[in-house]
């Protein structure tokens, strides 16, 4: 469900002369494993690096899901900061060493709850209640994408 959502998203941001992001490749998916592992200790949820061979990243309206590494939005010039370097900045000022940050909007985070190996939306602040909580990450990334085309 969320590539045809990917779809219509991809018709929006053309009609403002933006663009989805291209596929990851296999290598920086492999990459970006083999980091995570160096850096949080496990990897990186299967459904989240499939999500990546769609689209490597997604940022639209104020919603991201992050991409496999920093790089420059397609056919912007604002910069979409990668999944470790968001986890990094995250970890640091906090100690939720159990979540996997994976995304956000200008009012919640989008995680993965590595105890419950679910995926979360939940308030920036305070960030102690889960207000969504999804069994996979389609159902997160529909969420999200449905919220940056104004749908939720």
């Amino acid at each position: 469900m969320y590539r045809k959502l990917l779809e219509r998203a991809a018709e929006e941001q053309q009609a403002h002369q933006s663009r989805l992001q291209p596929p990851a490749t296999i290598e920086q998916i492999e990459s970006l494993q083999l980091k995570a592992i160096e850096q949080l200790g496990m990897a990186l949820p299967t459904e989240y690096t499939d999500f990546l061979k769609s689209t490597n990243g997604y940022a639209w309206n104020g919603v991201s899901l992050y991409p496999s590494e920093n790089s420059t939005a397609t056919g912007e010039t604002a910069v979409l900061y990668g999944i470790l370097e968001q986890n990094a900045v995250f970890l640091a000022s906090r100690n939720y060493s159990e979540f996997i940050l994976i995304g956000e909007d200008n009012l919640d985070y989008y995680l993965y709850n590595t105890q419950s190996r679910q995926y979360e939306a939940r308030d920036r602040v305070p960030l102690d209640y889960a207000y969504e909580t999804f069994g996979t990450f389609k159902d997160l990334a529909e969420y999200a994408i449905n919220k940056s085309l104004g749908q939720t």
